[in-house]
């Protein structure tokens, strides 16, 4: 969910250019009938293949189809470690269980002597009886359906998205915490961050919005983003490729102009205009009378007034 502190300016006239300027913001039910995917899709690739980040496991700049066994590896290891960390990792990793089937014939302690450093052993576990379901049900080759990949332990949504997007190219979507940042500051969406609702919103917003060319680099540039750009604090919206569309930036820009025309030289008894700061949070809780009007659209995010 978005948060917006606002410094030293008046409630109500935060409220009064929410109600001018963001009307025809986004609600949670009709937040992908609004996204501009004409041009969304085709910005936020160019912006990838110009700057993402150079990972083994992404193969070279003209590869469209990693390792779908080194994509598995990596999505794994990713979850509660950085990536600095899990390149080391992956690369000593896959040259000693370079694919399924030499993993599935490793006892859990070489698995586990491999996996020290990373923490979090259980996911190390799930890999190897992975592995064995892998071999025992595929022939030792990852399935390409995100149907069929879910009946593998250890695999939830996300992987399966995962892989069967980069790796095989289908048009499958995924959502990790990067991604619900991106959309619910592009859809300024009236939801908490890792609440239950923000993350069936999003899977739909993300189901919508993938394409069916490349929709394995789409997956990445929405990641990226939300790790190199849309940042939990201090986004970089001036080199965001989505910003035009951004509600939230809008919602900000929109409050800054309001700021700029209301100036004034004196000091005055109510607080003066200030600077705005847009951060991704929990929501707190405000009192009835600090909330919107009721005629304000679900997605204006609250706003708190700092003395």
């Amino acid at each position: 969910f978005i948060y917006i502190r606002v410094l030293r300016m008046r409630k109500a006239d935060l409220k009064a250019i929410a109600i001018n300027y963001c009307a025809d913001v986004a609600t949670a039910d009709t937040a992908p009938v609004l996204l501009d995917k004409a041009f969304i899709q085709p910005a936020l690739l160019s912006w990838y293949r110009q700057n993402r980040r150079q990972m083994p496991w992404r193969g070279d700049q003209t590869s469209i189809s990693p390792s779908a066994y080194g994509t598995w590896i990596s999505e794994v290891m990713l979850q509660q470690t950085r990536v600095e960390t899990v390149i080391e990792y992956w690369n000593r990793w896959m040259a000693v269980f370079p694919d399924v089937k030499t993993l599935a014939s490793a006892s859990p302690d070489e698995v586990n002597k491999m996996w020290a450093g990373l923490g979090y052993y259980r996911r190390a576990q799930m890999l190897l009886k992975g592995a064995n379901k892998v071999v025992e049900d595929f022939n030792g080759v990852l399935p390409d359906s995100t149907q069929e990949l879910l009946t593998i332990p250890g695999i939830g949504p996300y992987t399966a998205g995962a892989i069967a997007s980069i790796a095989y190219d289908k048009a499958e979507p995924l959502v990790d915490g990067n991604v619900m940042r991106v959309f619910s500051r592009l859809l300024a969406l009236k939801l908490e961050v890792g609440g239950g609702a923000m993350e069936k919103q999003c899977w739909k917003i993300a189901t919508d919005l993938v394409p069916t060319e490349s929709p394995g680099d789409f997956n990445q540039a929405l990641m990226e983003l939300g790790a190199t750009v849309c940042k939990p604090t201090s986004p970089d919206c001036a080199n965001c490729p989505l910003n035009t569309v951004c509600h939230a930036k809008l919602l900000v820009d929109a409050a800054r102009s309001h700021d700029a025309a209301n100036k004034t030289t004196a000091p005055q008894d109510t607080p003066a205009a200030g600077m705005l700061k847009l951060f991704a949070m929990k929501r707190k809780l405000s009192e009835k009378e600090d909330s919107f009007p009721d005629t304000l659209p679900d997605t204006i995010p609250d706003i708190e007034e700092i003395p």
